[in-house]
């Protein structure tokens, strides 16, 4: 059974394990070796994932009978007109895609920003990533392109996606979650 987690300090070790297990398979071919290097240690140490999580980002874990299968982290869109968020991770193991634990999580994600009166949800997506076409068989479409440095020489090559949000909370009603603690 699938069950979404929100996730506190204590749980971020989870994500970063998480994180360091999946990149490596997801984006070799993509990008270099080192480029993934580089990026997990801007964004997915320890001290990383506290200050996004002390910056309001929410962190969900999913978990398959009590195994810790993927995650994602969302927060409000900066400087947005309108209530969007952002998914800013979202990932899942390998061995898991393909079989509904990345859908299950994604409506999850979807389901709390219509609960917390968001208008929609963007997110980023390499290029080459063959997530972008989970994403588009799940209503977001590509708004724009978005070359970003990132520093040591490297860039992130996406495409910025956006849905909007028109769920009903009775569509969730099977998922189960703990709230957030304060």
């Amino acid at each position: 059974m699938l069950v979404v987690k929100y996730a506190g300090k204590t749980d971020l070790v989870v994500v970063k394990d998480l994180a360091h297990f999946i990149w490596p398979i997801t984006y070799t071919g993509i990008i270099s070796s080192e480029q993934i290097g580089y990026m997990l240690e801007q964004m997915y140490s320890l001290e990383v994932l506290e200050l996004q999580l002390n910056q309001k980002q929410q962190f969900v874990v999913l978990y398959e009978s009590g195994r810790a299968v993927g995650f994602a982290s969302f927060g409000v869109k900066q400087n947005a007109s309108e209530q969007v968020y952002r998914l800013n991770k979202l990932y899942i193991l390998p061995a898991e895609q393909g079989h509904g634990a990345g859908k299950f999580l994604l409506d999850f994600v979807l389901q709390a920003v219509s609960n917390l009166g968001g208008s929609g949800l963007e997110l980023n997506v390499n290029k080459q990533n063959p997530a972008r076409n989970f994403y588009a068989r799940n209503g977001f479409q590509v708004i724009r392109e978005e070359v970003l440095d990132i520093g040591n020489g490297y860039v992130m090559d996406d495409y910025v996606m956006h849905r909007t949000i028109s769920l009903a909370a009775s569509d969730q009603t099977s998922q189960q979650q703990n709230l957030p603690s304060s």
